[in-house]
Order: structure tokens, then sequence, then C-alpha cells
């Protein structure tokens, strides 16, 4: 079981992912690293990832940092190439699993307001195919200075551990209180 919670305030991003690698043969390890940094030149990120916990013997965070390394690209553009490089380089490995899919939530500051996006990509076993998204996720928004931003502490959930927090819900709105005040 793994669980991502993105929290991305007007003041503040947050990112907890659990540390357990699961293997098929009953084996676990506890000290997984499923979440990295990103800063470019229009924002700072933290990315979480569900699903495939290792290649062999590197992590998806691993070959995540190598595929974003030296890059000078803005936040969005480098979540392309992130999705890209999960298309191509996932996709082998993860036909292999039992609930074939990877996800990777990103808690984000671009140009100063809170961002939420999500890359995902899903194995469909008895069709044989991929679908792929790179989503950026939206809630409120109101006018600041003649633009559109986002109001509010934004909360994206990730993992097979999502499906126990989905039912119920009140947690969403402690932890929305309880980033406002912290913030």
């Amino acid at each position: 079981m793994t669980l991502v919670v993105a929290v991305a305030s007007p003041k503040s991003i947050w990112m907890l992912t659990d540390r357990r690698l699961s293997f098929g043969n009953g084996k676990v390890r506890d000290d997984a690293r499923k979440m990295m940094f990103l800063e470019t030149n229009d924002g700072t990120a933290l990315l979480g990832y569900s699903g495939l916990g290792s290649t062999g013997r590197t992590e998806p965070s691993e070959w995540m940092v190598r595929v974003l390394r030296g890059r000078n690209a803005p936040l969005e553009v480098s979540l392309g190439l992130l999705k890209q490089a999960v298309i191509k380089h996932l996709r082998p490995h993860l036909s292999r699993l039992e609930m074939p899919g990877h996800s990777i939530v990103v808690a984000a500051f671009r140009d100063g307001q809170p961002r939420i996006y999500t890359i995902d990509l899903l194995v469909d076993k008895k069709a044989k195919k991929y679908q792929y998204r790179f989503t950026r996720h939206v809630t409120q928004m109101f006018e600041k200075h003649g633009e559109k931003a986002e109001r509010g502490v934004l909360i994206a959930i990730g993992g097979s551990g999502a499906i126990t927090l989905l039912n119920p819900r009140h947690w969403v709105k402690e932890l929305r209180n309880f980033i406002r005040h912290m913030t």
C-alpha cells in the first residue's frame, strides 16, 4: 500500500509519502524515497509517486532526478518531460504489476501561485493499452491584480492508501484548517 498526500497553500507546499516497498515474494523494505524536490526558473515543486516502487536497483525518484538534472526549463515543461520519461521508461515494467499503474502527485508554486499537478500512466492488461495524462488540478479561482489566481488550500492524494482516506472525508477540512493556521 502506498500513500501520497500533497498540499499547496498560498504560503507553503507540503508533501507526505510512505517509505515502504513491497515485492511479489512477500518481502518489504521501509527505506524508499518516494518524493523529490524540483526547482525551476518559474517555480518550486515537491513530487511524490505511487505505483512502481523500483526497477531492479533503481527507484523512480532516482531516475526522475536524472531526467530533470541540468535542464533549465520552466516547471510545466519539466513536468511534461517527466511525463514522457515515465511513458518511455516505466511502460515495460508496469505490465508485470498486479495493479499496473504509476502516478506522480505534485505540490508546487509556479509564478508565486500554489498548484497541484498529477502525471498518471495506467495499463489496461486486457486491451494491452497504455493511458497517460498530465493534469493541472484547479479548484477555486479569484481575480488578483487583473489575473486569475487560485484561492485556499489545494489537496491531492494518491496511491492505494488514498482509497482508505476517501470515506469519511472529514480529515480534509481539518487539514485545510491546520494549514491555514500554520501559515
